[in-house]
């Protein structure tokens, strides 16, 4: 389908290092921790995106998802990162063409909620999605299990993924997923970077925030 592979990675994560992430911090941080406070927060590697010379091939690569990639729907041949929320999908355009990424994350009740964040020369793309499934619900004076019983909408689940995009390399930097169940608090992830890393706060409820970079990162592995 499509038969040229993205090779950039490597060469990514070392300008990464050396530059920063594109976002330049005058604040004084301290220096990141080990790689396994970023590790068990659910930060990996990304997958090589797959290199799509035309719109056309980008269409070809994301199939049935295709659909969903309009214009009115922040996603289009024009865009440096556009998003496809059913398809689980980022395309980024650099200028040696197009670089898709899918099956990044899987919603199966309802659309995600997708935002993008510039982090001065990356883009932090932020997607957030409920689980939703039926419960039992019987009054007071009711047992369980009698049909006099109803159900109702319930929360099983709360996602959130988040991803670091370098537009210019046409690459995927890093990226995270996490989840609370049923009624817990979610608490939306957060992303920042600096001169010396990035920072990351999983979604549970409290979550500590971790700091770390790159040369980190390459011992999570890939998801």
């Amino acid at each position: 389908m499509l038969d040229r592979v993205l090779t950039r990675p490597a060469a990514l994560l070392a300008l990464v290092v050396a530059c920063g992430g594109g976002a330049r911090s005058t604040t004084p941080t301290a220096a990141p921790p080990s790689s396994g406070d970023a590790c068990a927060a659910g930060v990996r590697l990304p997958r090589a995106p797959t290199a799509a010379a035309t719109w056309d091939d980008v269409r070809a690569a994301l199939g049935d998802a295709a659909e969903g990639c309009t214009p009115d729907a922040g996603c289009g041949p024009e865009l440096a990162v556009s998003v496809v929320p059913e398809g689980g999908a980022i395309i980024v355009k650099s200028a040696d063409g197009y670089h898709v990424a899918t099956g990044l994350w899987e919603a199966y009740s309802a659309p995600p909620q997708v935002t993008t964040v510039a982090l001065g020369d990356l883009t932090h793309v932020a997607v957030r999605w409920e689980e939703l499934g039926r419960e039992e619900v019987c009054d007071e004076d009711v047992p369980e299990g009698s049909e006099a019983c109803g159900s109702a909408t319930v929360v099983i689940s709360t996602s959130g993924f988040d991803a670091v995009v370098d537009p210019a390399a046409g690459a995927l930097v890093w990226q995270a997923t996490c989840s609370v169940e049923g009624d817990l608090t979610f608490q939306a992830p957060t992303v920042t970077a600096s001169d010396d890393g990035f920072g990351y706060t999983p979604c549970s409820n409290g979550a500590a925030p971790v700091r770390f970079a790159m040369t980190a990162v390459a011992a999570c592995g890939a998801p």
